[in-house]
């Protein structure tokens, strides 16, 4: 039997969106959700039998039950899958993570456990379903991605893991934008940038977002998703963890392995193998990169050493 909490989901459609994507998976499994006692909803236990009777597969049961059933609690990451006994876990941190779940759901917090985020991100829950009403399909896979990548990079780096899953899901939030919406945005907020190319006016875009329609304040958020595609002179640990993510992150079309395994052990050495993979790049495509001062400053800086920018 496989196990879920319904305080993970705020409206019935994700439950039944869940619960149908579950059994899918495992056929051969009963579906167990727990939910939570509410004195001011006394009919929800009801109301969600009737909602899903169609489902003989699924069976409801109170939250603070949950300890007497031999069954198996399930959830997924992106690039893993967790299973345990039931029983073996104390009902307190479930407890705590139901606490955790709401303090999201009403805003009053975007950090929660990895699993948790994960979560959130594959299944478009709370902040991430804003984020992909904002963005494309593919272009919400890859923030995803870039999320779960930076989130592994900053804890090999004992960086704030859970700050940078956060930014990578929200780095290209502007992206999908009309670009003469963007320029306008970006004139009216960071006039100095106004005038700087088309591909790059997103990362000024996404952090003006981040603010004003996430609500984020951390400097480092913000300033990891402001400077994610030109770059600057010089870049924090933080924001360059952000920028080799979203380079490296495993959906690439290219080859990004390496680079990834050098970013857990050294990370401002495989941001310099970026920029290299880059300046190489545009030479053989014959495209200028001095359409911009920040990534001048930012070759030159880093790359100095192999005369690059002259």
């Amino acid at each position: 039997m496989i196990a879920i909490l319904d305080s993970f989901f705020p409206l019935v459609d994700e439950h039944r969106k869940t619960i149908l994507s579950l059994h899918q998976k495992y056929p051969e499994e009963k579906i167990c959700i727990f939910v939570s006692r509410q004195k001011n909803v006394p009919s929800k236990f009801d109301m969600l039998n009737a909602t899903f009777s169609d489902l003989k597969y699924v069976t409801f049961f109170p939250e603070d039950e949950l300890i007497s059933h031999d069954i198996t609690l399930l959830y997924e990451t992106g690039r893993s899958e967790y299973r345990g006994s039931l029983p073996s876990c104390p009902v307190r941190p479930l407890r705590r993570l139901s606490e955790e779940i709401r303090k999201v759901k009403d805003g009053s917090t975007w950090h929660t456990s990895y699993p948790m985020m994960s979560f959130f991100a594959q299944n478009k829950l709370f902040y991430c379903r804003k984020v992909s009403e904002l963005l494309s399909k593919e272009r919400y896979l890859h923030s995803a991605s870039v999320a779960e990548t930076a989130y592994q990079i900053a804890l090999a780096q004992k960086l704030d893991a859970r700050k940078a899953f956060l930014a990578g899901m929200l780095h290209d939030v502007g992206k999908d934008l009309d670009k003469k919406k963007q320029r306008l945005m970006v004139r009216k907020r960071f006039p100095a940038y106004g005038d700087y190319p088309d591909f790059s006016l997103h990362q000024f875009v996404s952090r003006i977002l981040a603010e004003e329609e996430f609500h984020i304040t951390d400097k480092s958020i913000l300033s990891s998703i402001e400077w994610h595609c030109t770059g600057k002179g010089r870049m924090t640990p933080f924001e360059m963890v952000i920028y080799v993510a979203d380079k490296c992150e495993p959906r690439r079309v290219f080859p990004t392995a390496s680079i990834f395994e050098t970013a857990k052990r050294d990370i401002p050495l495989s941001f310099r193998m970026v920029l290299q993979d880059q300046i190489e790049y545009l030479k053989r495509k014959g495209i200028d990169y001095h359409t911009n001062a920040s990534s001048v400053e930012m070759f030159r800086h880093y790359l100095k050493e192999d005369k690059i920018c002259h």
